[in-house]
This record gives C-alpha cells, structure tokens and sequence, in this order.
C-alpha cells in the first residue's frame, strides 16, 4: 500500500445557529484570577464538516476551526481551542500493519500533552485503544507513527486528535489552551 500524505488538513464548524465561546471573568480569589467558559447560542443543527456537508458519520464538534494563519508545512491547519477531539474513520485493508502520524503544537508548552487515539476495533484485529502523546514543546512536533497490529479483516478504525490541555485563560483573543494539528501521514 504506497504512502498517503493529507497535508495542510483543516475544518472549520459552520452552522447559522452554531454555539460561540465566550470567556467570563469572574472575581480574584486570592491571588488568582477565576474564568469559566460559557457559551453563547444554541446549536440546533447536525455537526458538520469543513464544506458544511451534514452527512451521517461525518463528526464535528464545536470549538475546532480552521486556522489559515498557521500550518506545517504551511497553512492551513486544524485547531482545537478547547480540551477535547475531533475524530474520523481511517479505512484499513486486512493482512498487514498500519501507520498514522502528524505535526502537533501546542504553544503553551505544558502537560498533558496533544494526543492521536486509535480507537479499538476487535471486528478488525484492534483488541484495545492505541495512544501517543506530543513530548512537548511550543513549536510543531512530529508523532508517530501510531501503528496498528496486523489488520485481520478489512475495516474502518475511528483515529481521535485529542487536545489535553489543562490551561484556561484567553492569551490575546486565543484560548490559551489551544492545540493544533496538521501533515496527516498514513501508510
């Protein structure tokens, strides 16, 4: 199976009544400053991917755009705001191994770290959840590859781009948490 390169992946949530983060501040307890996340609006439509198609099995959360200012090798690339994944089904072929990686970053540089999840599939030959995490840093890091036991039958695996942070705040008008994926590799 020859190498699948997905560069400069991205999606963006659209939806006329799509919900909008919004950061409150509340009183300094202490010495700290308190913020809840709140959000503004109402979602009463299906998710829906970065053309706007709402078709079934086509996952899409809230808070996860696409940021055509940052990308590796260039832009665009996905971002994740807030801790949380964006996930897709990765079709794999029965009799050998696969490999998925891709460029995380994650500026506020602190624990835990961006992660890609293969989720189980015993139907396939996946008994349990496979996971590797960024080790860190503020600019692009490469993980993976992620790969697969050997494939016993033909099938579709759910992969989750997972954002960990732990950080809350604003840095500028960016969630302070924020985490972004590009340069999709699979083999």
């Amino acid at each position: 199976m020859p190498n699948i390169y997905v560069s400069n992946a991205g999606c963006s949530a659209r939806g006329r009544s799509s919900l909008t983060p919004v950061a409150v501040s509340t009183p300094v307890v202490g010495s700290r400053q308190r913020w809840v996340g709140a959000m503004n609006g109402l979602n009463l439509e299906g998710a829906t991917t970065w053309s706007g198609d709402t078709a079934a099995g086509r996952h899409m959360g809230q808070f996860i755009i696409q940021n055509v200012t940052d990308g590796t090798p260039a832009q665009p690339c996905l971002q994740l705001n807030f801790p949380g994944f964006w996930r897709f089904r990765w079709a794999v072929s029965a009799g050998s191994t696969h490999s998925i990686s891709v460029f995380m970053k994650q500026p506020c540089n602190t624990a835990p770290y961006p992660s890609i999840v293969i989720k189980a599939n015993a139907a396939i030959g996946v008994s349990t959840d496979l996971t590797l995490s960024s080790t860190g840093g503020t600019g692009w890091v490469s993980v993976g590859p992620l790969t697969t036991p050997s494939i016993t039958a033909a099938g579709v695996l759910w992969v989750e781009l997972h954002n960990n942070s732990t950080v809350w705040g604003l840095s500028g008008s960016t969630p302070a948490g924020v985490v972004y994926f590009d340069h999709l590799a699979v083999t």
